[in-house]
Formats: C-alpha cells, sequence, structure tokens
C-alpha cells in the first residue's frame, strides 16, 4: 500500500483517510498455485506415496491461501484507532488504549529483521512483521506515527 506523503499537509494535520496494510497479492495466487500442482500431481502420479506427498502439499497450499485470504488487510488506521485483523476476525482498538508504536529491528550474522510492535494499556503487545504488511515496518511505523496522538 501506498503511503502518502507527509510533506503534501499542513504540519500537526491528521491524514484525511484511513490506511491498510495487509499480505500481498502474491501469496494468495502462490497457495492456489500449490494446490492446483499438487491437484494434478495427486492424479497423474501411480505411485501411492506420491499421491500421499501431493495430499500434504494441497493442504499447504490451502493453507497458505486461507491465510492470506484471511489476513488481506491485516492492520488498519483511522482517526478513531487501529484495526486489527486475526483468526478470530477484526478487532478495533481505540487510540486511547494505545500505549506505544515503535519498530524494533535486529541484525544477526549480517541479517536485518524489523518487527512492529504496538504496546497497548493494558500491557498487549502487537507484533506485526514485513510478511503480514506487505511492506517495510519502518515505513508503517511512520505512517502510524502520523495518527498516534501518544509519546513517540
Amino acid at each position: 500500500m501506498t503511503i502518502p506523503d507527509p510533506a503534501a499537509q499542513p504540519p500537526g494535520a491528521m491524514p484525511r483517510s484511513g490506511m491498510r496494510w495487509g499480505v500481498r497479492p502474491w501469496l494468495l495466487a502462490l497457495g492456489c498455485a500449490v494446490l492446483a500442482v499438487a491437484v494434478v500431481w495427486a492424479i497423474l502420479t501411480p505411485s501411492a506415496r506420491d499421491r500421499a506427498v501431493a495430499v500434504l502439499m494441497a493442504g499447504a497450499g490451502i493453507a497458505l491461501a486461507m491465510w492470506a485470504r484471511r489476513w488481506r488487510h491485516r492492520l488498519a488506521v483511522d482517526a478513531t484507532g487501529l484495526t486489527v485483523t486475526g483468526w478470530s476476525g477484526p478487532q478495533h482498538i481505540p487510540w486511547h488504549q494505545v500505549r506505544r508504536i515503535d519498530e524494533v529491528a535486529h541484525t544477526r550474522l549480517g541479517t536485518r529483521s524489523a518487527l512492529l510492535h504496538i504496546d497497548l494499556v493494558d500491557d498487549t503487545l502487537l507484533v506485526f512483521s514485513a510478511t503480514e504488511l506487505g511492506t517495510r515496518t519502518d515505513d508503517v511505523a511512520a505512517a502510524l506515527h502520523e495518527w498516534f496522538p501518544g509519546p513517540r
């Protein structure tokens, strides 16, 4: 998702419309492709062992496609707060329940990993990866800070 240019708005002004982040659409396509290959393999193979592997592969394709479809909009933000979509459905979190928003990055053995942490007043910690959000976590953190009225 494209993040609006903060310079295009007056300083201190809240963005006009909400924003959403979620898994990239190609993950859904990948899950469907894995499923299709597994079904064709299961039909064409004469071996029972290969058929069993194809069934497991089809299950993995279904799971990936369901996950990508369910979390198409994993995190959304607007003037009232955050909306987080999980397995049980969307949950709205008002801004007064958010304590802090941080991007936490670590480098180990030359590989950088970054996570977005949203700390809630009730000591719940919401953690999002770049895969879940479909973009870099620092970009999402910067966009959330434009909306979040609390401490940086």
